[in-house]
């Protein structure tokens, strides 16, 4: 893709527990809905934010139903019971539309000004999948990290390949490949398995997690 085209962003929010922090983060995402300028001198915008209800316990859906009410931009997606954090993904990577797909949390740890980053990394270097890689300890509680770093340990011992040790749910992905990823992959597919499958161009990004919104993400 010509580096000088104005690059299609669509991001994709898995929701389980996002009634009281989606708010905040797609008024974040609003400026960059407008033609931006990344620091490499690449022109994108993001063209709509999926959000993706995954069944939870709170009133998710009311705060999806009057994010769309406000924003043009904001297409909810209503899964029929709660499939998981990867299927959910998956079902917004269906639905997307964009040059690129992103997806991110609910709880507002990953910040969407870095978007400009991650494309200009998968540009420079022709790549077809970008993962943020967290320059800080990620904001949650021992046990959950514990158990995150445990799922990576053995995804990269099955895989063979310590590129996927680094995956984070925090993604830029080609936006043909998200697509065609969603239409074969089915709900019991690890995402991340999934993508590396299908991508040879890998890269990462350096980023900084911020603390968490009104509250941890509701995925463990």
């Amino acid at each position: 893709m010509d580096n000088r085209s104005m690059h299609r962003v669509s991001i994709v929010i898995p929701v389980y527990q996002g009634a009281q922090t989606l708010p905040t983060l797609v008024q974040e995402i609003v400026p960059l809905t407008q033609p931006q300028i990344t620091p490499d001198g690449n022109s994108f915008m993001v063209c709509e934010v999926l959000l993706v209800h995954d069944c939870g316990p709170d009133r998710s859906d009311t705060t999806m139903e009057d994010m769309h009410a406000q924003y043009s931009f904001v297409q909810p997606v209503w899964l029929s019971r709660n499939y998981g954090q990867h299927a959910a993904t998956l079902a917004g990577m269906a639905s997307a539309t964009g040059d690129w797909v992103v997806s991110m949390d609910e709880d507002g740890q990953q910040d969407p000004a870095d978007l400009g980053r991650m494309l200009d990394s998968a540009l420079a270097s022709s790549l077809q999948l970008v993962y943020a890689q967290p320059m800080n300890p990620p904001p949650h509680g021992w046990l959950r990290n514990f158990f995150s770093r445990t799922a990576k340990t053995i995804s990269t011992k099955l895989l063979g390949n310590s590129a996927i040790g680094r995956f984070n749910s925090f993604r830029l992905v080609d936006g043909e490949i998200a697509r065609t990823l969603a239409a074969y992959c089915g709900n019991g597919v690890y995402l991340d398995v999934g993508l590396f499958w299908v991508t040879g161009r890998i890269g990462h990004c350096p980023v900084r997690l911020r603390n968490e919104l009104a509250r941890p993400s509701g995925y463990s």
